[in-house]
This record gives structure tokens, C-alpha cells and sequence, in this order.
């Protein structure tokens, strides 16, 4: 009986449970079509953390890291501004950055760019090509 009691009470006891740091959410999500012009992503953490290394590498539709610097007021929330504004294509991005524990928290998302249809202008007519026809003279009119 007892040692049902103390069973119960090693039951009952409230566990402490070790959270450990990641990525909360992005915007654009992982895996989303947002239309463009994109601007900025932001990479939301649930604990605060400082980056290792460069931290945050962004990649352009052709494969080409953009120079990031990462604005933070919080170590929660990172706002990675483009540099250029990315007008449509995949877009890749990738974060390393260490929790208060020093753990390494490490990842990677992709979203897609759409053109904004509000963008897009439409092409000019071509001029028309020279016209090869004969072209009709009048004679000349002769008086008598």
C-alpha cells in the first residue's frame, strides 16, 4: 500500500520540462508563394539567440548569397532585409545561431516570389515594318 502511495505521488508530480530554442516561424513560411516585390523575411526564434558565424545567408532565384544584415531589437525576432527587392523565383535562406545553452540551432527554408500582376507592364506595339507596296504617283498633267 505504501509503495502505491508513493507511486501516486511520484505521478503527481509536476515534471520540469526542458525547452529548447527554434525557429518559432518565418515570413514568407517555409514552402509559400508570395507575390512580389519581396523585401524582407523575418525569422522569429522561441528563445533568444545570437548568430554564429554570418548567421543568416539568403540566396537570389539564380543561387546567389546576398549580403545580409540581420536587424534584431529583441534576439527573438530578425528582419533580414533583401538588399534588392526580389521581384519573382525561389528564394533560399539559411540560419545558424547558437541558444543562451550555446546549443547550435541550424536550418533551412525556401519560399517562392510571384510577379506582382500590379507590375507587370504590357509590351509595346512594334512598329510597323516599311511598306514594300507600289506606291501610286500622279502622272503629270501635260497642257495644251
Amino acid at each position: 500500500m505504501i509503495a502505491a502511495g508513493v507511486l501516486v505521488a511520484a505521478l503527481s508530480v509536476p515534471s520540469v520540462a526542458t525547452a529548447h530554442t527554434d525557429l518559432s516561424s518565418s515570413s514568407p513560411a517555409d514552402g509559400a508563394v508570395v507575390t512580389g516585390p519581396l523585401m524582407h523575411v523575418t525569422l522569429t526564434f522561441t528563445k533568444a539567440v545570437t548568430t554564429v558565424a554570418d548567421g543568416f545567408e539568403m540566396l537570389d532565384p539564380q543561387g546567389i548569397v546576398l549580403p545580409i544584415v540581420a536587424e534584431t531589437s529583441d534576439n527573438l525576432t530578425f528582419r533580414l532585409p533583401c538588399g534588392v527587392p526580389i521581384e519573382s523565383g525561389v528564394v533560399g535562406l539559411r540560419y545558424r545561431v547558437a541558444a543562451a545553452d550555446g546549443h547550435i540551432i541550424e536550418g533551412s527554408l525556401s519560399f517562392t516570389v510571384q510577379p506582382s500582376t500590379g507590375s507587370t507592364v504590357a509590351p509595346a506595339a512594334a512598329p510597323a515594318p516599311p511598306s514594300t507596296a507600289p506606291v501610286a504617283v500622279p502622272a503629270p498633267v501635260v497642257q495644251p
